[in-house]
């Protein structure tokens, strides 16, 4: 099966934080001690619970500044703030989207994500189970591969419910991500901000400005210092798909009445207007 290369289709390299806000979160990551991806190897979490919570950008600087002496940030090439560029496949009938907007246990997500810094490319299978873990499956590639090898064929057929044959990528997703890491090496924090989707067929891109999101990542639900954090400014768990938000704003067609509760919360907390 033919492979979609990132680089031939990716959204447009620029950010959208302001170059204001851009120089305060530097500074704030600035005052966190690093962490290296060998040192970050232990809290990979492959199987894991996760807590998703989206807010406004300008609330990240205040964050990071609560949780600074609790938490390592995860440092590659010298950037502390990762560029991730990720091709999401379906089948024709959207199965992956149906499936998890209609809320079925044992669901799938096949991608590749480039890790633009290090030139790193994997093929992933993310599923979620219907004990509310998550488990990913993934497999190292060639960025500069124009097609999937038997590896990535015997990857996807054996973890999920859709073969690889079927499949065709849907849209590009690019976006800057932080990295935290807790003092006791048993808890990974995420901080993406500046999303952008490509519609691969129409070259169509859409900006979704000011939106982040947080996920803590756990081997189980425990005490997290920096979920305290958010609890105390009032910022809400809010479950959230990178790849059900790209469909219902590239794709309006697309079957997605139970995501339009999702994105008008988007709009609320980012006061970004009408996405859709």
């Amino acid at each position: 099966m033919e492979k979609l290369s990132n680089k031939g289709i990716t959204a447009s390299d620029a950010g959208n934080t302001t170059a204001f806000r851009m120089y305060d979160l530097v500074g704030a990551l600035q005052q966190i001690h690093h962490i290296s991806l060998d040192e970050m190897e232990g809290v990979r979490l492959m199987k894991r619970m996760d807590t998703k919570y989206i807010l406004s950008e300008s609330r990240i600087v205040q964050i990071l500044g609560m949780v600074t002496d609790r938490y390592q940030v995860l440092e590659v090439a010298g950037s502390r703030i990762a560029t991730y560029e990720t091709v999401y496949y379906d089948d024709p009938a959207l199965k992956f989207f149906l499936d998890h907007i209609n809320g079925k246990l044992n669901r799938n997500k096949v991608r590749t994500r480039l890790y633009q810094e290090s030139d790193v490319e994997f093929l992933e299978v993310k599923r979620k189970m219907n004990t509310s873990r998550t488990k990913k499956y993934r497999i190292r590639i060639d960025p500069e591969q124009t097609e999937f090898d038997d590896e990535a064929l015997d990857l996807v057929n054996a973890y999920s419910s859709v073969s690889l044959s079927s499949l065709s990528p849907v849209f590009v997703n690019r976006f800057r991500r932080i990295t935290l890491v807790n003092r006791e090496k048993t808890e990974r924090v995420t901080i993406d901000l500046d999303l952008r989707y490509a519609d691969i067929l129409n070259e169509r891109e859409i900006i979704v400005p000011r939106l982040v999101i947080i996920e803590i990542k756990q081997n189980r639900f425990s005490n997290s210092v920096m979920g305290e954090v958010l609890r105390d400014l009032r910022i809400k768990k809010t479950g959230i798909s990178k790849y059900c938000l790209g469909i219902s704003l590239l794709y309006p067609d697309v079957k997605m009445n139970k995501y339009k509760r999702k994105i008008r919360i988007i709009e609320k907390v980012t006061k970004n207007g009408l996405l859709v």
